[in-house]
C-alpha cells in the first residue's frame, strides 16, 4: 500500500492507494481539518470488489489515526454501510434525505 499526503492552508489529505503489479486496485483519502477527521472517497475497482481490499484500506487508516473518523454515505449505499457497521462505525445523522454521517469512536 502506498500512503502519502498533501498538506494545505487549512487541511491536510492522507492518500491510502492499493497497487498490485501496474494496475490501481483502490483508494481512500483521509482528510484532517480542525477538529475533525473524515474518511472519504473509498473506491475499489469493480473486479476487485468483495476480496477484502476495502477493509485492508480502512483498517489501515483505523491503525494511523487515534481520532473520531466521520464519513459520509449514500443511504441507498448498503454494501460500504454494512462494511462501515462491521468495522465500527455508527450513524450519527442524517444530512439530507440521500446521505447521512456515521462515526466511529475511538
Amino acid at each position: 500500500m502506498i500512503k502519502y499526503k498533501t498538506e494545505w492552508e487549512y487541511h491536510t489529505i492522507y492518500h491510502y492507494i492499493i497497487i498490485e503489479g501496474d494496475k490501481v486496485i483502490g483508494s481512500c483519502n483521509v482528510e484532517i481539518s480542525g477538529d475533525y477527521t473524515k474518511l472519504q472517497s473509498l473506491f475499489i475497482q469493480d473486479e476487485y470488489r468483495k476480496m477484502g481490499y476495502a477493509t485492508q484500506i480502512i483498517k489501515e487508516i483505523i491503525n494511523d489515526f487515534d481520532d473520531d473518523i466521520w464519513l459520509l454515505v449514500y443511504k441507498n449505499n448498503t454494501p460500504a454501510i454494512s462494511l462501515y457497521n462491521k468495522l465500527g462505525w455508527v450513524d450519527e445523522y442524517d444530512e439530507d434525505e440521500e446521505k447521512k454521517w456515521m462515526i466511529k469512536c475511538v
